[in-house]
């Protein structure tokens, strides 16, 4: 069998030795991941503070005896209308309560608080008549239909 190389008893000669791709970027740039937050030990203990608090204020806020009375209000209502007014109520001044304890927190608050009453909230329905006040409307509505 021939040979198609001779055999040679030296090294090719290395090439000149060039850092890597990610050693060229300076140091005070490091790409960050796209649409977080710089990671910050303190910032992260605060968060976990503040959940704390919210949760705290929250419980006072709870036992406020006007907020027991409006979701006692809203297990009770008969209607499911009734149910979710009582419900948007006792979200609202519980929400405003716990303002009260910690201003600090009010995107939080307020964030608590739309989610709950958007959730007790009915969408895509006509307006209506509320049922508390239907004999009101029917008694306005009497003298226009007697003409």
């Amino acid at each position: 069998m021939p040979q198609l190389l001779p055999e040679s008893k030296t090294l090719p000669v290395q090439p000149p030795e060039t850092p890597l791709p990610p050693d060229l970027i300076p140091e005070g740039t490091k790409p960050k991941p796209p649409g977080l937050p710089a990671p910050n030990p303190a910032s992260a203990e605060q968060q976990e503070k503040d959940k704390i608090r919210f949760r705290q204020i929250r419980t006072i806020a709870q036992r406020n005896p006007f907020a027991i009375y409006l979701l006692r209000r809203a297990t009770l209502e008969k209607t499911e209308e009734g149910e979710r007014e009582y419900l948007r109520d006792y979200y609202t001044t519980t929400c405003d309560q716990m303002r009260k304890l910690e201003p600090r927190l009010k995107p939080v608050i307020d964030a608590f608080e739309n989610g709950n009453v958007g959730r007790v909230s009915q969408f895509g329905i006509r307006p209506t008549i509320p049922l508390r006040d239907i004999r009101r409307y029917e008694a306005a509505q009497a003298p226009q239909n007697a003409h």
